[in-house]
């Protein structure tokens, strides 16, 4: 490659990264980070001399690896980057700026060891003099504290003489609260005989990833993380849209197997990946034959968790017309490219020994870090200007409907039953289904995540009446995840997304419903069960997954407005019953709108 090519990729790379970083992507944000650095070597190699360029992507790497909880990355890193700031022929502002830079990323760290899980302490135990040695102080401050070791500060010249206990813990507490450690890993890695355990939300879901604690185990599962982060990269532009909350997706090396095989199971929402254990990712023969398979894995994601227009038509075209093959592929062993500018698969605090003069092992019991509500930013605006986030991270899907289990159960509509006494069982409302499986997988799902009383009102189940003035006892079911009870302390700076079913109910009369929801409103509460139709036709009752439910929204459909959650359910606005003397129905507002909702 001719030298101002290999500047050009250098450039082209960087900017790469900062988009992955800017949207969330870090794993793939690391892996062209590297990368831009092995071409960076190969120019200052010809040149003879280090490149100045090699100073900000360096510090974009740092930045990267705190994002990531990767604790020894992040350490070599600055060590790097201050061994640049000594050697480089840099003006004094440029020094200071150098200096500044490690300062930021010292309070940031500091947060991090303040916020971090307890059981991860011991494992930092040689860190406070790589940590003195790096000039990142007030991280080193608050992991003495946090391994017993306060009373050594003083001696460190780290504290005044005079400063009691108690100033040191609201220093503490004040670090483990601050708005940044939202986004920061409460148990980052320090890449020492620990299984592999790793988050990444895309299209706002959260994507786990479990693997095993060798290097090929790491190795292996940091290149999947990586690669679906390098696929979904442009989902949003292909209108794309997630249908989950979550994936938890296991990888495993297997002896007893010659080919990569991938399982999905719908109903846990979880996907094996079992690897041959005679493909070592580290050969590099076998990671170049292993990017069909690496494909294969992302597309069965991208099924398990979204929405495709156009189905295999639009992926065949992001991959073929954005050359979405090269770019999951390229960079996805991202080990490759370390290896060759940092001399490992995998960094280890091991590799800063040299750094160490003795050990802080933890002192129990441990002081407790209390995090304590901050003043809110009286600054902000009252009400935020209204955009569509940029990044992935900045999207939540908040959903109790697994799609693929609702696709298959075939729902066919309502029963309303009774048992027991009326004046004090509560009235039945049954979702008849016709694939028992998937129905009995949808109800059961629900008693694992809200119990058999649905306390919280988890469950939002809507009936709107008055849809149809052509048919005027014809209602709408409307069942989705109740937004008021996603958690107060949520990012409210997300977009969240919810799924939901509707289901349109056709009666000639209106009976069945008005006896239920005078019994409901007489006792207060209901049942919800699934229902299967049996050979004879008739629905069966499947009680032992009953949901005693006390919330129900009942509605006129002409009240819904364009915002109103329940739009969705509103189908023909323009058949919707208004009342006589209503004049401004909100039912309007939607076909005055671009809305459109499904049919």
């Amino acid at each position: 490659m001719k030298e101002e090519y290999r500047e050009e990729q250098f450039e082209t790379l960087y900017c790469q990264a900062v988009a992955y970083r800017g949207s969330g992507l870090l794993w793939a944000a690391r892996a062209v980070c590297l990368s831009g650095l092995v071409q960076l070597n190969m120019i200052s190699s010809s040149d003879s001399e280090t490149r100045i360029e090699t100073i900000p992507m360096v510090s974009l790497l740092a930045k990267i690896s705190l994002e990531l909880g990767r604790l020894p990355d992040l350490l070599l890193s600055v060590l790097w980057f201050r061994s640049l700031g000594d050697s480089l022929p840099i003006t004094d502002e440029s020094k200071t700026h150098l200096d500044q830079k490690v300062t930021d990323t010292d309070g940031l760290l500091s947060c991090l060891v303040a916020g971090m899980n307890e059981d991860f302490l011991p494992l930092l135990s040689k860190l406070p003099d790589v940590l003195d040695a790096l000039g990142l102080f007030m991280s080193k401050i608050i992991l003495m504290y946090r391994l017993g070791w306060a009373s050594e500060l003083v001696d460190d010249g780290l504290m005044p003489a005079d400063a009691d206990n108690l100033e040191l813990e609201n220093l503490v507490n004040s670090a483990a609260s601050q708005p940044a450690n939202d986004s920061l890993p409460k148990r980052p890695r320090c890449n020492q005989k620990e299984p592999f355990a790793a988050s990444t939300r895309i299209l706002g879901v959260e994507l786990s990833f479990l693997g095993g604690e060798t290097e090929e185990d790491l190795l292996l599962c940091e290149a999947h993380l990586t690669a679906v982060e390098s696929f979904f990269a442009t989902a949003f532009t292909n209108k794309i849209w997630p249908k989950t909350e979550k994936l938890l997706i296991k990888i495993d090396r297997k002896s007893d197997i010659d080919e990569v095989k991938i399982q999905f199971n719908e109903i846990l929402m979880e996907m094996t990946v079992a690897w041959p254990m005679t493909w070592s990712v580290s050969d590099v023969d076998v990671a170049r034959r292993s990017g069909s398979k690496i494909i294969e894995f992302c597309v069965q994601v991208l099924v398990a968790i979204a929405v495709i227009p156009g189905g295999m038509e639009t992926i065949e075209k992001m991959i073929t017309e954005e050359s979405l093959f090269d770019r999951t592929t390229s960079f996805c062993f991202a080990h490759f490219a370390q290896n060759r500018i940092l001399g490992s698969n995998i960094v280890k605090f091991s590799d800063l020994d040299h750094l160490v003069s003795r050990e802080y092992e933890i002192k129990y019991p441990v002081p407790q870090v209390n995090v304590i509500k901050l003043p809110e930013n009286t600054d902000k605006d009252d009400e935020k200007q209204f955009s569509l986030p940029k990044s992935h991270s900045d999207y939540e899907v908040s959903s109790i409907i697994n799609t693929h289990l609702w696709d298959k159960a075939g729902w066919q509509g309502l029963l309303y039953a009774h048992q027991g006494p009326l004046s004090q069982n509560p009235p039945i409302i049954g979702l008849i289904f016709t694939d028992r499986t998937m129905a009995e997988a949808i109800f059961r799902g629900w008693v694992d995540l809200i119990g058999s009383i649905d306390n919280d009102e988890i469950i939002r189940f809507a009936l709107l009446r008055g849809i149809d003035k052509n048919n005027v006892h014809h209602y709408r079911t409307h069942i989705s995840k109740n937004h008021e009870s996603i958690p107060e302390n949520s990012n409210q700076d997300r977009m969240f997304m919810s799924m939901s079913r509707l289901h349109t109910m056709k009666p000639s009369n209106s009976t069945n419903l008005d006896g239920f929801l005078e019994l409901y409103h007489r006792i207060g509460a209901f049942y919800l069960i699934p229902a299967v139709m049996s050979s004879s036709g008739n629905p069966e009752m499947l009680t032992d997954l009953a949901i005693l439910k006390r919330g129900l929204v009942v509605r006129d459909a002409w009240q819904v407005g364009r915002h109103d959650e329940d739009v969705i359910a509103v189908k023909n606005p323009q058949e919707v019953i208004i009342p006589d003397g209503v004049v401004d129905a909100p039912c309007l507002e939607i076909l005055n709108s671009n809305f459109r909702t499904p049919k």
